[in-house]
């Protein structure tokens, strides 16, 4: 049987087309596959993007997001 855990595993600023710069916070799902498969190692799956304060944020590429509580695109700094 697996287990599962949600580890923050990255942190990075972000600036908003108004100028406003935003905390992104990086949450990944992590699987610890049963011991039938013989790994004992986490594996990385989904990942979850939050913006401090809460709001959620949508990873558009490896450089911009969409806050989405501030309808606004952000590029990472």
């Amino acid at each position: 049987m697996s287990q599962t855990r949600e580890k923050k595993t990255d942190e990075f600023k972000v600036q908003g087309e108004s100028g406003r710069i935003y905390t992104i916070s990086q949450y990944t799902t992590q699987i610890l596959p049963g011991s039938l498969s013989g790994t004992n190692s986490w594996m990385d799956g989904s990942k979850k993007y939050f913006v401090s304060g809460g709001d959620r944020a949508n990873k558009i590429d490896d450089q911009f997001f969409h806050i989405v509580g501030a309808d606004e695109s952000a590029k990472r700094l």
